[in-house]
Formats: C-alpha cells, sequence, structure tokens
C-alpha cells in the first residue's frame, strides 16, 4: 500500500510541477523532424509487391467466372454433400472440404446445398485445376476436396498424417474454405478484400525454440504468418483486384478448417475466408422463419468476388510452385553486442537458387518494407548503426529463376548467452 501511495504522490507532484512551470522553455511547443518510418532505412531499398510474369498473366486471364458458377450450381444441386449420405440415390450424391451439412451435424438425408460453405472453395480448386493442368510448374500441385470436414476435420487430418508417415514434402497447404460471398448480415458488402488466417507460434515447435522465438520477438514470424506475407506480396495487386488482410489468428472464434491438421503434423498452413459472413447463412436448415430466408443456397453467391478469389489464389500457387525452397538453418549471430548484423544459413535442395535477399521492417510493422539482395552466398555481414538486429526484424529468402522468391525464414540466434 505504501508504494502505491509514493507512486501517487510523484504522480500528483509531476503533474502539479508542470503545470506550475508551464513557461519554461522546455515545456514550450517543439517543432521535430518527422519520418514515416523508423530506423531510417539506410540499406536496401522499398520492398515492392511481385508482378506476374507471362505465365502467371496468362493463368489469370483463363480463370472463369461461367466455370466456377457452374460449379457451384452443380454442387448445391445434390442436395446435400454430407458424408454420410447416399451414393447411389439419383438426388443424393456425394461430390468428391466438398461435404456439407445444415443445423444438424449428423443430418445425412435433409437438404444442406453447401454453396459458400464449401462448394465455392471446391469451384476454385477445380478451375485451377483446369487451368494448371496445361502449364508445367516446378513443383507438384495437389487440388484436394476433403470429406468429413464438417465432423471434424476428418479427411484433412487424414491426408495430413499420411503425408506426414510417408515423409512428404508440403511447403504449404492453402485453405479455400468460404470465398464465395463478400457481404455481412447487415448488407455490408467488402468485395475486393479477402482475408487470411494465419497462426502465430507453430503448434508442434519444440519448448526451446518458442522461448527464443518470444524472447526476439518473433512470434509474428512464423512459418505460417511469413507464407500469409509472402502471399500478400504476390496476390495484392491489380490483376487479381483484391488485397489480403492477414488475420494474426489460426481460424475464426469456435471455427476450425482444414488446414488445422497440416499445422499439427508441422507443415504450414493457412485459411483464405471471405471479410464477411452472415450466420443465417451457415450451417443452417433451409426455411423460412419470419419472412428470412435460411440456409447455405446459391442465391448468396457473389460470382465475381469468386472469381476474384481464384485469382489471388492462382497468384500464391504459381509463385510457391515455381520457388526455390526456403533457406533453411537461417542464423544471425548474437555473440557480440555492435552494431553488426551477420546472417548464415544454407541452400535448400530442390530448384537451384540464383541468389538471397535479406528482408526487413520494423518491429510493429505487419509486413516486410525493405529489402537487400546479397548475391549467391550462404552468409552476410551488414554493417549498420541503424538497420541491425536490435532495431528490426530480419527475415532471409531465397530467389529463382525468373525472379520467384520463396517466404521469408526469421534468422534465430546463435553464440548467445542470454536474453536469446
Amino acid at each position: 500500500m505504501r508504494a502505491t501511495s509514493i507512486i501517487s504522490l510523484c504522480a500528483s507532484s509531476f503533474v502539479q510541477s508542470a503545470l506550475a512551470s508551464s513557461s519554461h522553455s522546455r515545456h514550450l511547443p517543439q517543432t521535430y523532424p518527422s519520418t514515416e518510418q523508423w530506423p531510417i532505412p539506410t540499406v536496401g531499398k522499398a520492398l515492392e509487391h511481385q508482378l506476374p510474369d507471362e505465365d502467371l498473366q496468362d493463368i489469370l486471364s483463363q480463370v472463369s467466372r461461367i466455370n466456377i458458377e457452374a460449379t457451384i450450381r452443380k454442387l448445391a444441386s445434390f442436395g446435400t454433400r454430407h458424408t454420410l449420405s447416399s451414393q447411389t440415390d439419383p438426388n443424393r450424391v456425394t461430390g468428391g472440404h466438398y461435404d456439407s451439412r445444415n443445423s444438424n451435424p449428423i443430418d445425412y438425408q435433409g437438404d444442406a446445398p453447401g454453396a459458400v460453405d464449401d462448394a465455392s472453395g471446391v469451384a476454385v480448386s477445380l478451375e485451377l485445376a483446369r487451368i494448371f493442368a496445361t502449364y508445367k510448374p516446378k513443383a507438384s500441385i495437389a487440388f484436394t476436396a476433403f470429406a468429413g470436414e464438417e465432423q471434424g476435420l476428418l479427411g484433412a487430418e487424414n491426408l495430413a498424417r499420411t503425408d506426414k508417415n510417408i515423409s512428404v514434402n508440403v511447403a504449404g497447404m492453402i485453405n479455400l474454405d468460404m470465398v464465395g460471398n463478400s457481404k455481412a448480415e447487415d448488407g455490408t458488402s467488402d468485395p475486393y478484400n479477402i482475408r487470411l488466417f494465419c497462426q502465430g507460434t507453430p503448434l508442434t515447435e519444440n519448448e526451446t525454440t518458442t522461448t527464443s522465438r518470444l524472447s526476439i520477438g518473433g512470434d509474428n514470424d512464423s512459418p505460417a504468418r511469413n507464407l500469409g506475407c509472402h502471399i500478400y506480396e504476390v496476390a495484392s495487386k491489380k490483376f487479381t483486384e483484391m488485397t489480403v488482410r492477414l488475420i494474426y489468428r489460426l481460424d475464426r472464434y469456435s471455427r476450425g478448417g482444414d488446414h488445422r491438421p497440416f499445422l499439427k503434423a508441422g507443415y504450414t498452413g493457412v485459411r483464405f475466408v471471405q471479410p464477411n459472413e452472415d450466420y443465417t447463412q451457415q450451417h443452417q436448415n433451409v426455411t423460412v422463419r419470419n419472412g428470412k430466408q435460411y440456409g447455405d443456397l446459391v442465391e448468396w453467391l457473389d460470382f465475381e468476388y469468386n472469381t476474384r478469389a481464384a485469382k489471388v489464389v492462382a497468384s500464391t500457387m504459381c509463385s510457391l510452385a515455381n520457388a526455390p525452397g526456403e533457406p533453411t538453418n537461417v542464423g544471425i549471430n548474437t555473440t557480440a553486442s555492435d552494431n553488426f548484423s551477420q546472417f548464415k544459413w544454407d541452400a535448400p535442395t530442390g530448384l537451384p537458387v540464383e541468389r538471397y535477399e535479406i528482408l526487413y521492417r520494423e518491429t510493429i510493422e505487419p509486413h516486410w518494407t525493405n529489402v537487400i539482395e546479397v548475391g549467391n552466398v550462404n552468409w552476410y555481414n551488414l554493417m549498420s548503426a541503424t538497420i541491425h538486429k536490435d532495431n528490426v526484424i530480419f527475415g532471409v529468402r531465397s530467389v529463382g529463376v525468373r525472379e520467384y522468391k520463396s517466404p521469408a525464414v526469421l534468422p534465430f540466434p546463435f553464440g548467445c548467452t542470454r536474453n536469446c
């Protein structure tokens, strides 16, 4: 109690003193130079969004609103796509999260069109599979429609476990779950933004690594969030007419998605979701109550928005499938207290690397702001009195042919004795 009183009295005394001495020069208005960014970027250059090459521009031009709408209407016409529904009844066919549900998650007979959730995502996958089939990306792309999502992510759980058991290298899992409508329940429309949910500290990270991550302020630089920043950089542009809005969460409150089992298996996964939701249209029986229509119906779809969402995903997949892998064993030397930032890393396996880049940003910035090109080396010594390890967040990424770039990797400290 005494300590509290002393603090209170000191604060009170300070305020009174300031008021009594308001004419003193140190209390007069001051003029300071303002800067948009601190620390002042004395090295490198401003980071710009990656523009699509000719192949990607061609891919984007082929994304068809007509095809997407036709697929959604066909999926919704099945009546229900419940995992347990009949596969022989001509009016109840399980397509091949393609499953759907109504208010009762175990009702496999009642209508559950599932137009937004998630025919909208399946339609994007099928449309992109059609287009990418005519190209030869450097890495494999698996377009998957999961079953059992509505009963507990069962299909995704099985695939993630299978991939893990046979050591499949999954560079990234992109979950498209509800990407077909931009309107909220109150009618608010937001047709040019799409949310991307990105998990923070990896679910499988060991305690030592997590402790180090939190100590150096790297909790916003998990693999999922750096993948999110990469997607923002390659897919937010005039060619997609969309802006990717990162949400620093695994998912929405009390909701889940097929990216979660992949995160639990140690892979990197993120989830695209439309910007607004109308919960009278999700997991509802198809009915009219008090003059209001309930249910996940085709009539709620904004097919233009769904098509733009497909272009965002196309940009994402094209970039990831043609870029070299992320550098490995990325570290920053913290042996001495100085203004130098010395990095080291190992080359990724797979596609050849043309050069590497070191990215940086102010610690409170959500996206990378500056880039330093360092050539095809495996270490770099950055000598700057302002842009150094104590002032900014760094990331290292690979750059391949035709300027395709990997997501960045947070460097962890080496040679450190405390607080790291």
